[in-house]
């Protein structure tokens, strides 16, 4: 017989173990990102010691984007506990709030050894590939100083039928009221993107956890790596003289931070200092691919979260080019890339659809029963 305790887990969203002798990709505790992220550790690495720099490490100790992420963490579970023991004391199963069978629920749910490790690896390896992606950006002038503006601006007049995007967009759009929107929704982005990642870190199951993590981090490496072979600075840098008309001062004070820590680093490379977030490649555009990334994922779960992913993705593709940070190709480029990477981890192994099928028909039985 089973008591009410594990009855309750299975109502809430607890997971049922597989039968002795099934064991899927997604029941290890080596999941496909922690293989690639450990790989491109290797690979960044030996790229940095060919350019002559190195993985300041260092910045391991700069909390500030990590609070956020711990302190969101932190507010999603707290959310869902209340919602654990509201969905208990309707059901019938718990007729006090935050009693027993609420807490060996909770605990199921989100303390155990196996969803805490979890947690703190996507915690360590976001804050690793970051660092490390920023490292390798900004030692791109040393491996490869080949840029590749002049081609991505033809191919942008190809694929536009000889119009020039960015000068079209800042003809239409790059003064008063609608450069200042864009230029906000552009770094919207940064405070999006915590938001996002902590949901699939905490909320989602473990096989969807796992392929969204997998296409996010494959993004940044690949994307990474891709920015190292065909180096660009962006439209802003080589032809500022498309934006003379553009209104955007969030972009513009950027866009000379950036500029100005780039060339430093040029000048003395050896004594340059390293930032979260900074270096200047243009192509492919992850701000963009990103958010697509997003909308993928988004859309599996909720029509109305995607579709409004969707939107914002429009909105930063049109703004990107609009305020000279890329080329319209790198923008389409890096769609594409998140559409390929959401599809191939659509072919990992299924570890938790007929465990998540058996338990809703477990919890339609038993509400069944109930009425």
């Amino acid at each position: 017989m089973r008591n009410d305790a594990e009855t309750a887990r299975d109502d809430i969203g607890g997971s049922i173990a597989p039968p002795d002798g099934h064991h899927n990709l997604f029941g290890k505790a080596l999941l496909p990102y922690d293989v690639l992220c450990a790989v491109y550790v290797v690979l960044a690495l030996c790229v940095l010691r060919f350019s002559g720099s190195r993985f300041h490490y260092e910045l391991l100790r700069q909390w500030r984007f990590d609070v956020i992420f711990l302190e969101l963490a932190g507010v999603y579970i707290l959310i869902d506990a209340a919602l654990i023991a509201l969905k208990l004391r309707r059901s019938g199963t718990s007729g006090k709030l935050f009693d027993g069978i609420w807490r060996s629920s909770f605990f199921e749910k989100y303390l155990t050894a196996e969803k805490l490790i979890r947690l703190t690896k996507i915690f360590l390896w976001l804050k690793i590939v970051l660092l490390l992606y920023c490292d390798v950006k900004q030692a791109i002038p040393a491996v490869n100083s080949t840029l590749h503006d002049p081609a991505l601006a033809l191919m942008d007049r190809f694929l536009t039928f000889g119009f020039n995007p960015n000068k079209l967009l800042v003809d239409f759009l790059g003064g008063g009221i609608s450069a200042g929107i864009f230029d906000k929704l552009y770094v919207l982005w940064y405070a999006l993107k915590p938001i996002v990642l902590v949901y699939f870190a905490v909320v989602p199951p473990l096989e969807e956890h796992t392929r969204f993590f997998t296409a996010y981090f494959a993004m940044w490496i690949f994307g990474g790596l891709t920015a190292v072979l065909i180096p660009s600075l962006g439209p802003i840098y080589v032809y500022p003289e498309w934006f003379s008309k553009l209104q955007a001062p969030i972009a513009s004070r950027l866009q000379d931070q950036l500029a100005r820590h780039y060339y430093l680093g040029l000048i003395d490379p050896e004594h340059a200092r390293r930032f979260i977030y900074e270096g200047i490649a243009a192509f492919p555009s992850l701000h963009v691919g990103i958010i697509a990334l997003f909308a993928f994922f988004l859309w599996e779960r909720s029509r109305m979260s995607g579709g409004l992913m969707f939107a914002y993705l429009a909105a930063v593709q049109i703004g990107s080019t609009l305020l000279g940070w890329h080329y319209s190709v790198d923008g389409i480029f890096g769609i594409f890339m998140a559409y390929l990477f959401y599809r191939l981890t659509r072919f990992f192994p299924s570890g938790s659809t007929r465990q998540e099928k058996n338990r809703m028909e477990l919890t339609v039985d038993i509400d069944g029963q109930r009425s």
